[in-house]
Protein backbone atom coordinates (compact mmCIF):
# COMPACT_ATOMS: atom_id res chain seq x y z
CA UNK A 1 0.00 0.00 0.00
CA UNK A 2 3.16 2.54 0.84
CA UNK A 3 4.08 2.49 -2.99
CA UNK A 4 0.49 3.00 -4.35
CA UNK A 5 -0.13 5.81 -1.84
CA UNK A 6 2.88 7.68 -2.77
CA UNK A 7 2.59 7.29 -6.01
CA UNK A 8 -1.33 9.04 -5.73
CA UNK A 9 -0.35 11.68 -3.77
CA UNK A 10 3.39 12.66 -5.33
CA UNK A 11 2.20 14.00 -8.34
CA UNK A 12 -0.32 15.85 -6.98
CA UNK A 13 2.07 17.37 -4.40
CA UNK A 14 4.36 18.28 -7.37
CA UNK A 15 2.08 20.02 -9.50
CA UNK A 16 0.79 22.03 -6.43
CA UNK A 17 -2.51 20.67 -6.66
CA UNK A 18 -5.25 19.38 -4.01
CA UNK A 19 -6.97 16.55 -3.36
CA UNK A 20 -10.52 16.05 -3.07
CA UNK A 21 -12.29 13.01 -1.16
CA UNK A 22 -15.12 11.92 -1.80
CA UNK A 23 -18.02 9.76 0.57
CA UNK A 24 -20.56 8.72 -1.37
CA UNK A 25 -23.89 7.73 -0.44
CA UNK A 26 -27.15 6.95 -1.96
CA UNK A 27 -28.80 9.76 -0.99
CA UNK A 28 -26.24 12.51 -0.72
CA UNK A 29 -22.33 12.70 -1.20
CA UNK A 30 -19.75 14.34 0.91
CA UNK A 31 -16.60 16.38 0.15
CA UNK A 32 -13.73 17.21 1.43
CA UNK A 33 -10.50 18.91 0.46
CA UNK A 34 -6.94 18.97 1.45
CA UNK A 35 -4.83 21.75 2.05
CA UNK A 36 -1.90 22.54 -0.50
CA UNK A 37 0.73 21.11 1.68
CA UNK A 38 -0.89 17.90 2.21
CA UNK A 39 -1.40 18.34 6.25
CA UNK A 40 -4.74 19.30 6.57
CA UNK A 41 -7.87 17.66 5.21
CA UNK A 42 -11.23 20.29 5.70
CA UNK A 43 -14.69 19.74 4.96
CA UNK A 44 -16.26 21.15 2.05
CA UNK A 45 -19.90 20.60 0.92
CA UNK A 46 -22.68 17.78 0.71
CA UNK A 47 -24.70 17.50 -2.41
CA UNK A 48 -27.70 15.49 -3.04
CA UNK A 49 -26.89 12.54 -5.35
CA UNK A 50 -29.11 13.74 -8.46
CA UNK A 51 -27.68 10.79 -10.59
CA UNK A 52 -24.36 10.70 -12.30
CA UNK A 53 -24.90 13.07 -14.80
CA UNK A 54 -25.56 15.57 -12.45
CA UNK A 55 -23.08 15.07 -9.70
CA UNK A 56 -20.67 15.25 -12.09
CA UNK A 57 -21.16 18.19 -13.34
CA UNK A 58 -21.37 19.57 -9.52
CA UNK A 59 -17.84 17.70 -9.38
CA UNK A 60 -16.33 19.15 -12.72
CA UNK A 61 -17.25 22.97 -10.87
CA UNK A 62 -15.68 21.86 -7.38
CA UNK A 63 -12.40 20.80 -9.51
CA UNK A 64 -11.97 24.02 -11.02
CA UNK A 65 -12.85 26.29 -7.95
CA UNK A 66 -10.40 24.21 -6.06
CA UNK A 67 -7.37 22.81 -7.97
CA UNK A 68 -8.05 19.41 -7.68
CA UNK A 69 -5.59 17.17 -9.31
CA UNK A 70 -7.15 13.50 -7.82
CA UNK A 71 -9.77 11.68 -5.71
CA UNK A 72 -9.73 9.97 -2.61
CA UNK A 73 -12.74 7.74 -2.59
CA UNK A 74 -14.24 6.23 0.38
CA UNK A 75 -14.52 2.65 0.29
CA UNK A 76 -17.22 1.26 3.05
CA UNK A 77 -16.33 -2.20 3.27
CA UNK A 78 -17.79 -5.10 5.45
CA UNK A 79 -15.20 -5.90 8.58
CA UNK A 80 -14.33 -9.13 6.52
CA UNK A 81 -12.71 -6.68 3.96
CA UNK A 82 -15.37 -7.76 1.52
CA UNK A 83 -17.67 -5.87 -0.47
CA UNK A 84 -20.83 -4.38 0.91
CA UNK A 85 -23.60 -3.52 -1.38
CA UNK A 86 -22.66 0.24 -1.28
CA UNK A 87 -19.02 -0.73 -1.69
CA UNK A 88 -20.55 -1.97 -5.58
CA UNK A 89 -22.51 1.58 -5.69
CA UNK A 90 -19.05 3.32 -4.97
CA UNK A 91 -16.77 1.12 -7.49
CA UNK A 92 -19.43 1.75 -10.23
CA UNK A 93 -19.48 5.41 -9.27
CA UNK A 94 -15.85 5.50 -9.27
CA UNK A 95 -15.57 3.55 -12.59
CA UNK A 96 -18.18 6.42 -13.92
CA UNK A 97 -16.07 8.87 -12.89
CA UNK A 98 -12.85 7.73 -14.49
CA UNK A 99 -14.65 7.66 -17.62
CA UNK A 100 -15.14 10.99 -17.62
CA UNK A 101 -12.89 12.78 -15.72
CA UNK A 102 -9.33 12.31 -15.90
CA UNK A 103 -7.14 12.49 -12.76
CA UNK A 104 -6.05 10.07 -10.64
CA UNK A 105 -8.19 8.04 -7.93
CA UNK A 106 -7.64 5.92 -4.45
CA UNK A 107 -10.06 3.95 -2.60
CA UNK A 108 -9.49 4.49 0.97
CA UNK A 109 -10.89 2.26 4.12
CA UNK A 110 -13.70 4.49 5.71
CA UNK A 111 -15.61 1.73 7.74
CA UNK A 112 -16.11 3.94 10.73
CA UNK A 113 -15.70 7.60 9.70
CA UNK A 114 -19.53 8.41 9.78
CA UNK A 115 -20.15 6.68 13.04
CA UNK A 116 -16.98 8.42 14.43
CA UNK A 117 -18.26 11.82 13.05
CA UNK A 118 -22.09 10.97 14.71
CA UNK A 119 -20.67 10.19 18.03
CA UNK A 120 -18.52 13.03 17.75
CA UNK A 121 -21.21 15.89 16.97
CA UNK A 122 -23.41 13.92 19.43
CA UNK A 123 -21.08 13.92 22.72
CA UNK A 124 -19.34 17.03 21.74
CA UNK A 125 -21.91 19.33 20.02
CA UNK A 126 -24.87 17.51 21.20
CA UNK A 127 -26.10 18.39 18.01
CA UNK A 128 -29.57 17.38 16.46
CA UNK A 129 -30.12 14.75 14.09
CA UNK A 130 -31.53 17.10 11.31
CA UNK A 131 -28.69 19.05 11.66
CA UNK A 132 -26.13 16.37 11.78
CA UNK A 133 -27.47 14.81 9.22
CA UNK A 134 -26.68 18.23 6.65
CA UNK A 135 -22.98 18.23 7.33
CA UNK A 136 -22.24 14.58 8.16
CA UNK A 137 -20.71 13.39 4.91
CA UNK A 138 -18.49 16.18 4.22
CA UNK A 139 -17.23 15.83 7.69
CA UNK A 140 -16.66 12.29 7.22
CA UNK A 141 -15.16 12.70 4.31
CA UNK A 142 -12.33 14.73 5.74
CA UNK A 143 -12.24 12.33 8.46
CA UNK A 144 -10.90 9.45 6.53
CA UNK A 145 -9.13 12.34 3.95
CA UNK A 146 -7.20 13.22 7.35
CA UNK A 147 -6.17 9.65 7.66
CA UNK A 148 -5.00 9.10 4.14
CA UNK A 149 -2.94 12.36 4.56
CA UNK A 150 -1.18 11.40 7.96
CA UNK A 151 -0.56 7.85 6.43
CA UNK A 152 1.09 9.63 3.21
CA UNK A 153 3.07 11.98 5.31
CA UNK A 154 4.57 9.36 7.24
CA UNK A 155 5.12 7.05 4.67
CA UNK A 156 7.35 9.51 2.40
Amino acid sequence: MNNEVKSFFEPILKEKKRVLAIDFGSKQIGFAISSADFKIAFPLIVIENKGIKTNLVQIQKLIKENNIGGFIIGLPQKMSGIDSDISIQVQNFSNNLKENINLPQIFWDERFSSQFMQKQLINEFDMSRGKRKKIIDKLAASYFLQGALDYFNNVK
